[in-house]
Order: C-alpha cells, then structure tokens, then sequence
C-alpha cells in the first residue's frame, strides 16, 4: 500500500507539473512571438517617421539644405538599422529595392535648386516613399497572420497592434499628401484631395476599432485608454484640424501662412503620441508574459517541491516499516563498512546502547573517517579548481566569486580593479612560440603574486588578460598599477634560442561606484581599451586621466 501511494502521488505531481509546465512555455512563446512582431512594428515607425525628415530636406531652400540633409541621413540610418534587425521578414530584398529606388527619387529633388523643383517631381518622391510603406504594411500583416496561426491565444494583442502601426502609417501618409502642394504654393490637386478624403475615412474608422482591447486586464486596459485619450486630444482633435485647415487654405490659395517644413513640425508632434501608444502597448504585453512565466516557474516549483516532500515523507515510512519488521542494522552496517573500507574498524569509546546497535555505531565511526578524508581530498580539489593551471593564480571563476564578497561592502570600503593585458601577445606567440608565449604568461604571474596582499588578489582571466582587485581607493591602486608597470617593464624573459623577449603591458584602473561586478569591469575594460588605442605600455584610470 504504500508503493502504491508513491506511485500515485507522482502520477498526480507529474501531470500538475506538465501543466504548469505549458503554462511557462506559452507564456515564453507568446513573448518570443510579441517581440519579434515588436521588432517588426518599430521598423514600420521608422520607416514612416523617415518621411518626415525626407519631406523636410525636398522642401527645404539654400540655407536649410545642409541641415535638413544630415538629419534625413541620421533618419535613414535609424530605418536601416531597424530593418538590420528583421531576419526572417519576407521577401526583404525586394522592399530593401524598393527603398533604395525610393530614396534616389528623394535624392534627386532634394538635389534640384528650389526654383527648378515641379510639383511633380515633388510629389513623384513622396508617393514612392508611401509605396514603400504600404508594401511594408502588407509584410506586417504576413508577419502578424504567421504569428497568429502559431499561436492562436495571441491574435487580439497581434490585431490590435498591427492596427495601432497601421493608423500611425496612414497618419503619415495624410500629412504627406499636402506637402508638395504647400512648398510649390499651388492648389491642392484633386488626386490629393481624393487621397486625403479616404484617408481620413480610413483614419476614423482605425479609430473605432481601437476602441476595443479584448483580452486586457482592468490595469493594461486604463494604460491603453490613457494614451488613446492623450493621441484623441494631440491627433484626432489637433492633427486633425491642422490638415482640414491646410487644405482650405490651399483650396482657396492663402499660402501666406503655410510652410513645409513648419507644417511637418507641427504634424510630426501631433502624431507623437501614436508611436508612444504602440510602445506602451507592448511594455503592457511584455510585462503581461514575464508576469505569466514567473508565476508558473513558481507554481512549478512549488509543486515540485511539494510532490518531493510528500514521497519524501512516504518514503520515510516506508523505510520506518521495513526497518522496524526485517531488522536491517547488521546488514546497513555491514554495507556501509564494505563501501567505506571493506573491513570491520575497531570500537571507539560510545555512550551506553543496546548491543544489537553496535555493527551500526562501527559503520558510522567508519563512515565518519571517510566522510573526514573526502573533505580532505574534497577541499584539495577545489582549491585546484580555482587556481588557474598555467600562472597558478585564480582563475576567473573564482576572482569573480571573491570580487562580489569584496563588493557587498560598498560603500563602506573602497574597491579598485586594475585590468592589463600584455602589449603584442600575439606577435610573442607567433615569432617565438607558444612555449615563449607561456613564460611570458608565467613570469607576468610572478609579479603579480608578489603584490598579492590579504587586500589584494590577483587573477588570469583566459589568454594575455589579467586582474587586480584591491580594497583600496585610488592612490593605492595606482601605487600598484606603478609598481607593477615597472616590474614588467624589467622582465628579461628568454627563450630556447637565447633571445630575449621585451615584456610590456597595458593597464586600465577603475574605482567602484556600485556593487555591481559587472559595472566595476566594464570601467576598467575601457581604460585598458583606451591605454591600448593610446599608445599600449601605459596607465589609464577613470579618476584621474593618464597615469
């Protein structure tokens, strides 16, 4: 009856944990799939905030080229690198084509005098950079139905996101549609004036359709009202009669107030918080998963933990059992005592007991002198672990182990890191060989043992690289660095065919502003950075410069 228990208890854990366990992986597949569509979606703003600098610099006279010019490049490199990132969108060489023959068309009128620019031309350009747009929102809708057919708990979130990129590209492309018209101070064409009626009917019902966030908690859903309130009052109310304004005006031919570039300003700010909804949005959705992945990693694991005490405890009643009805002492003893030496060891001096226990004592007074020995051997090995094989200085694992307790006292004690790695290693390796390369290594090593205090150890961290953690300030760990540099630089490590090999390394110092280890590293990895881009065989430190 009890095996049976067992057995059931972990039938019954097993499948508590395989569901908890679903719960996990959903919860990190639906942000694996969010993040990518995240990625995705933050290219398409970029790719339709582009137009704005691009209408700027195709607008702008003599005296605003240049500038216009350069912030229509660092626009570009902002899309590029949003578009570096999509690995898997489909068929990619084709809109990365059509990007690049949209740009030349913006080149050249950006290029052209401002007296010599068409309204054509002008809006030729424009309409190739919604194209491609528009080609990228079709990319979008076969990312978000790939995503949706993976997993079908997400299309909610996935519509209600793609809804949220397509309003804010089809915002874009109604400002874009009066720009030409309002630099050339020309009436609005009708072709622009048909765009810009369907746009605005499209506009209002993306709108409508915002307005539902099914499958949001009550917190995510008054996020997501907040920031659809704020883009009602900026876009639908403000954008919006900025462009009803602008197009009376250039029906009935009041150019004196309109200006492109101050009209783009003015449109771009009104759309601003569209894109602020849509990263708000997915900040919800990420916090949303990584909530759901933590709660079922801890329902998991109290499940789990719970399934282990029960046959924990089962387990112990069973051996109770059998222990009390099959008197197992002389055959427990006797195993133990052929596991831990095969012979029987002699009595030891024991409190009062029953007889009948004394082959059990004889086994745990046996098991005890091994137990003691295998500590013994136990504590040999791990200092062995921590030592580097080559220097015998730590190792990085172990450096980094004794660094965090250094750290844990911040701020109460200074901590300093001294980084160095040597000067041309490398080239060492490779004239003299390795075997050079490794007295190289072993003789460095040597100093740095000399200057290993209680306040101060020493570390190689893999190949040529090395570290000093010391609980001092400044002044001591440049002190340090000073003696050291100069112990290097009067090395004279020689190899098998007596040449002598000049030694010299680069030092970076950093002083702790944290607790944190990583922080402490990557300061100090910067100064060595900077000591080897600055000439190598020197000292740089955050504190005070060049040592």
């Amino acid at each position: 009856m009890p095996g049976v228990a067992v057995v059931l208890v972990m039938m019954l854990s097993g499948l508590v944990c395989y569901s908890f366990y679903q719960q996990l992986t959903e919860a990190r597949r639906g942000n694996v799939e969010m993040s990518r569509l995240h990625r995705v979606l933050t290219a398409a703003y970029w790719l339709s905030a582009e137009r704005g600098p691009a209408n700027v610099a195709m607008t702008a006279d003599a005296t605003r080229r240049a500038a216009a010019k350069a912030e229509l490049a660092q626009a570009r490199n902002q899309t590029d690198l949003a578009l570096s990132r999509l690995v898997d969108l489909p068929d990619s060489q084709a809109l990365q084509a059509r990007l690049s023959g949209a740009r030349a068309a913006v080149d050249r009128v950006v290029d052209t005098a401002p007296s010599q620019r068409t309204l054509a031309d002008l809006q030729d350009a424009i309409d190739g950079m919604a194209a491609t747009s528009a080609a990228f929102q079709d990319r979008i809708h076969a990312v978000a139905s790939a995503i949706i057919k993976r997993m079908h708990t997400l299309a909610s979130p996935v519509r209600l996101a793609v809804g949220l990129s397509t309003f804010r590209n089809r915002a874009g492309l109604l400002g874009s549609m009066l720009i030409a018209p309002i630099n050339m101070r020309r009436n609005l064409p009708p072709a622009n004036r048909t765009r810009v009626n369907q746009l605005i009917g499209e506009i209002n019902a993306d709108w409508d359709q915002l307005q539902f966030h099914v499958g949001l908690e009550s917190e995510e859903a008054a996020v997501f009202d907040a920031w659809r309130n704020r883009t009602r009052e900026r876009y639908m109310t403000h954008g919006l009669a900025l462009v009803e304004n602008t197009v009376r005006q250039l029906q009935e031919a009041e150019y004196t107030t309109l200006n492109a570039a101050d009209f783009t300003a003015r449109y771009v700010l009104a759309m601003q918080p569209v894109e602020i909804w849509r990263h708000r949005f997915f900040e919800i959705l990420e916090h949303r998963y990584a909530e759901k992945a933590r709660r079922a990693w801890r329902h998991l694991v109290t499940v789990i933990s719970a399934a282990l005490a029960i046959m924990v405890v089962a387990f112990l009643a069973i051996g109770r059992i059998y222990w009390r009805l099959q008197y197992p002492f002389l055959h427990v003893s006797r195993d133990v005592v052929e596991l831990a030496h095969d012979r029987i060891f002699r009595a030891r001096d024991r409190p009062p007991h029953d007889k009948a226990l004394t082959p059990l004592f004889d086994a745990v007074d046996i098991l005890a002198d091994r137990l003691a020995e295998r500590r013994a051997v136990t504590h040999q090995l791990r200092q062995l672990a921590d030592m580097d094989s080559l220097t015998d200085l730590l190792n990085r694992r172990a450096f980094e182990r004794q660094a965090r307790q250094w750290l844990a006292g911040y701020p109460n004690e200074p901590i300093s890191l001294i980084s160095l790695d040597i000067d041309h290693f490398k080239q060492i390796n490779d004239r003299y060989g390795h075997l050079a390369g490794d007295r190289v290594l072993c003789e460095l090593a040597n100093v740095l043992q000399g200057l290993t205090t209680d306040d101060v150890i020493a570390s190689r961290f893999g190949g040529d690289e090395f570290a000093v953690l010391i609980r001092a300030g400044w002044a001591r760990s440049q002190a340090i660095a000073g003696q050291l540099q100069t112990a290097v630089r009067g090395l004279e490590v020689g190899t098998d065919d007596d040449v002598t090999i000049d030694v010299a390394v680069s030092i970076g110092i950093a002083e702790a502003t944290s607790s944190d280890l990583s922080s402490l590293m990557h300061a100090a990895d910067e100064q060595l950075y900077a000591a080897k881009t600055q000439g190598r065989d020197c000292i740089r430190t955050t504190g005070g410069g060049p040592v």
